[in-house]
C-alpha cells in the first residue's frame, strides 16, 4: 500500500493544479505563491523519504526527475514555447512527486518518472487545439474562402503553421474579445499597408502588436480580418496531464512499447 507521504503529495498537487487552473483560465496570470507552496511542502518530504530510503535507486530517479523538469521548463520558457507558469509548475510537481510510487508504476506499467510522463501527456493534450484549428481552417478553405488575403506571398510552411495555431477573425470585433494576439505584424510604408505572419511572438510582444493594429483600425488604415492565435491556459493541460500520469501512466511511452510490440511481431 503507498504511504501516507505519498497521498500527502497527491493531496498538495491536487490543490495547487485546481487553483492555478482556475486561475489560468479566469486571468491567465497565476499566483506564484501556489508553486512555493507545492515546492516549499514538497521539500521535507522528500528528504524524509531520502533518509529512509537511502541514496539509491531512488535518489537518482528524483535527481532525473527534478533535473529533467528543470532544464526542459527553463529551455522551452526562453524560447517562448512555455510561460513562466508553466516552466514552474513542471519544477514544482517534480519536487513535490519526484518518482512515482513502486507499485503505482508496476500497476500502471509504466516508468516511475513523474516530471517526463507529466511532460509526455500534457504536450500530446496541448496538441489537441492545433487539431481543432487546423481542421476549421481546412473547412474555410474546403468551401472556397480565401483565408490568406493580403499574405499570398506567405510560404507554404507558414500557412500550415496558422491554420494548427490560429484562425482570421473581424478586426471590429479583435478589440472585445479576451485572450486573442495577433499573428500578424503589420506595417505601413509611404502610405501602403505591409502584412506578414509572425507566428512565434512572446506575450508582451502580441499585447504591443494588438495595441499597434488596433490602432491602425481605428484611424481607418486598416480593415478587414486579421489572423489571431488564443492564449491557450497551458496550466490545464498540464493539470489534466497530471491527473492521467497517476491513473494510466505515460501516453507517449505506452504508446512507443505499443509499436515496439508490433515490430517484434511482425518480425
Amino acid at each position: 500500500m503507498m504511504n501516507e507521504i505519498y497521498y500527502a503529495r497527491f493531496i498538495i498537487a491536487a490543490i495547487g493544479l485546481t487553483i492555478s487552473s482556475w486561475q489560468d483560465w479566469k486571468s491567465r496570470e497565476i499566483n506564484d505563491l501556489i508553486w512555493v507552496f507545492m515546492a516549499a511542502s514538497g521539500t521535507p518530504l522528500f528528504i524524509y523519504e531520502a533518509y529512509v530510503k537511502g541514496f539509491g535507486l531512488w535518489i537518482m530517479l528524483s535527481a532525473t526527475s527534478i533535473l529533467f523538469s528543470i532544464l526542459t521548463g527553463l529551455t522551452l520558457y526562453k524560447l517562448d514555447f512555455f510561460g513562466g507558469a508553466d516552466a514552474k509548475a513542471l519544477i514544482s510537481l517534480s519536487i513535490l512527486i519526484p518518482v512515482m510510487p513502486e507499485e503505482l508504476s508496476i500497476k500502471l506499467n509504466t516508468h516511475p518518472i513523474t516530471s517526463i510522463s507529466i511532460f509526455n501527456n500534457s504536450i500530446l493534450l496541448s496538441t489537441i487545439p492545433a487539431i481543432y484549428l487546423l481542421l476549421r481552417n481546412t473547412c474555410r478553405v474546403a468551401m472556397g474562402e480565401n483565408i490568406f488575403t493580403g499574405l499570398e506571398g506567405e510560404s507554404v510552411f507558414k500557412k500550415i503553421l496558422a491554420m494548427m495555431t490560429g484562425y482570421k477573425i473581424r478586426l471590429s470585433e479583435l478589440k472585445g474579445k479576451k485572450f486573442l494576439y495577433p499573428m500578424e505584424e503589420v506595417k505601413v510604408e509611404d502610405g501602403i499597408v505591409k502584412r506578414r505572419l509572425s507566428i512565434r511572438v512572446g506575450a508582451s510582444l502580441s499585447e504591443e502588436r494588438l495595441e499597434d493594429i488596433v490602432k491602425l483600425y481605428d484611424n481607418g488604415i486598416l480593415e478587414g480580418d486579421v489572423w489571431v492565435t488564443p492564449a491557450l491556459p497551458l496550466i490545464i493541460f498540464i493539470a489534466i496531464g497530471t491527473l492521467i500520469t497517476f491513473t494510466y501512466g505515460d501516453i507517449v511511452m505506452k504508446f512507443m512499447h505499443i509499436i515496439g510490440g508490433m515490430r517484434l511481431g511482425s518480425r
